[in-house]
């Protein structure tokens, strides 16, 4: 049995075990999980989703439990794919006292390339479904708004002191006022609706990946963090169809407020990049005057 970073013998064993998996090798890693590749007797080739550590802890996320995330993707996966979504299908989970892990189906892509009316289509139809939980491990406060309103503030509390810079935003207080003014509908949100979340054959989605960032809420709150990741080009507007109601633009600011202010920390901080943290800041710029003008 090779040993894989980051994951205890044990659970690897546990699995290996369980699923009658063996020729366990590393696959890929993320920020926050680590995806190594086996093949089960019983199963065909299958992956096991781990986390670095029990508690994810990077400044943009504070202590968070990885293996509720664990078991959350796996309340999800097994409702999306009860409805027919493209999901990779659960095969079952390790829990221990030193780690756990998520066994999943392994999908293969071919190099085909990523059709973005089709990922509006599949996000529409996650939409459409009934919340298959009540809240979400990212949902860190009594209220969906509550918690966009806190890390908000928490966030840019820290990006400005490491940055030695200064944005003048609305206190928390104020940032939950303006988002109440909006009685959105509560739906499943992917929250990180990006290519490298889909695997693609035959130029047909298969696979729509990581769900450790959902959440329960608006729609439009997925759909605008998509826009800030520059995911939402014409194409994905068409797949994903007219939509109804729109909240109000303070509102609107204050959803893509929750993306931007990560993607400084994210830029400047895990993961420096020059070119990508510069626009995220511009934007916050943008954004946080023109929420100075509403308000």
């Amino acid at each position: 049995m090779t040993p894989l970073p980051f994951l205890s013998p044990s659970v690897q064993a546990a699995a290996a075990k369980n699923f009658c998996i063996d020729d366990v090798r590393p696959y890929a890693s993320g920020q926050d999980f680590v995806v190594a590749l086996g093949t089960s007797q019983t199963f065909g080739q299958v992956v096991l989703r781990y986390p670095r550590s029990r508690f994810l802890d990077d400044g943009i996320d504070e202590k968070v439990d990885a293996v509720k995330l664990l078991k959350q993707e796996a309340a999800i996966l097994s409702e999306l794919s009860s409805n027919d979504l493209p999901v990779p299908r659960v095969v079952g989970m390790i829990e221990q006292e030193e780690g756990a892990c998520l066994v999943l189906e392994f999908l293969q892509e071919d190099g085909s390339s990523l059709h973005m009316a089709e990922v509006g289509r599949l996000l529409r139809g996650v939409h459409a479904l009934p919340p298959p939980i009540r809240r979400t491990v990212a949902q860190t406060e009594a209220t969906l708004n509550e918690t966009i309103a806190a890390l908000i503030e928490r966030r840019l509390g820290r990006f400005c002191a490491q940055q030695g810079r200064k944005f003048c935003l609305p206190s928390a207080k104020e940032l939950l006022e303006i988002l109440n003014a909006w009685q959105g509908r509560a739906s499943l949100l992917h929250m990180d609706v990006r290519p490298d979340n889909f695997v693609v054959k035959r130029g047909r989605v298969i696979g729509m990946l990581d769900w450790s960032n959902a959440l329960i809420g608006d729609p439009w709150l997925d759909l605008l963090r998509t826009e800030e990741f520059g995911s939402a080009n014409d194409a994905f507007w068409q797949g994903y169809g007219v939509i109804d109601d729109r909240p109000p633009a303070s509102v609107e600011i204050v959803f893509r407020l929750y993306t931007v202010v990560m993607l400084c920390l994210l830029f400047t901080e895990l993961i420096p990049d020059a070119k990508a943290a510069k626009q995220a800041i511009n934007r916050l710029d943008n954004l946080s005057a023109e929420l100075r003008r509403m308000t």
